[in-house]
């Protein structure tokens, strides 16, 4: 039997993609028979002692939180509690889904060392506080120490740890063409050891007609006539949420008639409010929904913007495109990927980031002119949902996974 054990961060994972990917991977490994079992090793929990528990086919092995207050670099309790559950085989799986995880993975193979590591990146630790910037992240990468900027080399030293986090995995699994490319010429991580597997969604969802739309949005105190355009996710500068507020500004100058709606946690939404100015009476913040709720907005909505400067594979994007929503995306990493220009999206080129007026005017322009082209719309939901089908189905993901875990 294949026993997949997988190292999972209570605080991390709650609400963001990392904890819906783990949902869709079990909901792949259930359809692998009997011949497979999935625990999952939860870090950080709230109970106080080690314990066990069976949920729905899932082993969940609940690590308290005063065991280990960083399960990342102080992992020798976590391991030391293993050793007695695991059995090395050559059946046996880690999955591992944070970076950098360099300790904790070189403790696993030393312990362990007949089982398989692998690795999924969702994200790279150098993109947020670069902005997506890839010829930056060269750069760096070829200077000497001496020479990396003093606010960059902590950056630095978390690429360097994902490196050997890399080359240590047996397997290393990517979302994007950018991160794949990313990592055979600046990570060194051998071709045969990367596999590109994108998210998978595995339904076109069904719109609201215009009578059933319309009824919705009375329920929110919606006008009519209003256009309401949705962002979804995290509220942060590297998700491009202040670059869409500024480009929202100029959007209410040349079309006061437009709302926008920000689904997502509010923990940093007093610093948007804060940059907001005169137009908060435009802006709904709807706060973290659950998927229903959340369904709604995306069905009433009339476009979607993704101004992130780097996305590895966006749930939003591919929820937007299986509701059918027009979407303004910006050429960020990753984000390019999955979003070509009049195909699937109306592209906002990022330009110059030490010039984030370009952006901002480029998401306007975009946004405008998507709101006023009926015609471009219903080609970009058209596009969307046939290359939804065949790149991004969630039985293509699956099968992917099972190639891998099942071999």
């Amino acid at each position: 039997m294949k026993r997949v054990y997988i190292y999972n961060d209570y605080q991390l994972s709650s609400g963001n993609g990392v904890g819906i990917f783990l949902e869709e991977f079990t909901r792949c490994a259930t359809k692998w028979g009997d011949n497979v079992r999935i625990c999952m090793v939860m870090f950080r929990t709230n109970v106080e002692e080690f314990c066990i528990h069976t949920r729905d086919e899932l082993d969940f092995f609940f690590i308290p939180r005063k065991l280990c207050k960083n399960p990342f670099k102080e992992c020798g309790s976590i391991i030391s509690i293993l050793k007695k559950y695991i059995v090395d085989a050559k059946d046996t799986f880690f999955l591992f889904n944070y970076a950098p995880s360099d300790k904790l993975m070189f403790e696993t193979h030393k312990y362990f060392p007949l089982s398989k590591q692998i690795c999924i990146i969702h994200d790279f630790n150098w993109t947020a506080p670069l902005l997506g910037n890839v010829d930056l992240f060269r750069e760096l990468i070829a200077k000497t120490r001496v020479g990396i900027p003093s606010q960059h080399i902590g950056i630095m030293n978390l690429y360097q740890q994902e490196v050997k986090q890399y080359h240590i995995a047996n397997h290393v699994i990517c979302l994007s063409e950018d991160s794949r490319s990313i990592l055979q010429n600046y990570y060194f991580v051998p071709k045969e050891k990367i596999t590109l597997i994108p998210h998978g969604i595995d339904t076109i969802k069904k719109g609201f007609s215009a009578i059933m739309k319309q009824k919705w949005r009375e329920n929110y105190h919606l006008d009519s006539n209003e256009k309401v355009i949705l962002m979804v996710g995290r509220i942060c500068k590297a998700k491009g949420m202040f670059a869409y507020l500024n480009a929202f500004k100029k959007v209410l100058k040349r079309d006061s008639n437009c709302r926008l709606v920000i689904a997502g946690e509010l923990c940093n939404a007093p610093d948007l409010l804060d940059a907001t100015d005169k137009v908060t009476v435009k802006i709904t913040l709807t706060g973290m929904l659950d998927k229903d709720k959340l369904s709604y907005w995306y069905r009433m909505a009339d476009i979607g913007v993704i101004p992130s400067y780097s996305e590895q594979c966006s749930y939003v994007g591919l929820e937007m495109m299986s509701y059918g929503l027009p979407v303004v995306a910006s050429d960020g990493f990753g984000v390019r990927c999955m979003f070509r220009d009049e195909i699937n999206t109306l592209t906002a080129s990022i330009g110059n980031r030490n010039n984030p007026e370009e952006f901002e005017q480029n998401l306007a322009d975009s946004t405008l002119c998507l709101l006023n082209n009926a015609k471009l719309r219903k080609k970009l939901k058209k596009n969307a949902r046939q290359i939804l089908q065949k790149k991004y189905s969630f039985s293509e993901m699956e099968k992917q996974y099972k190639a891998i875990f099942m071999a």
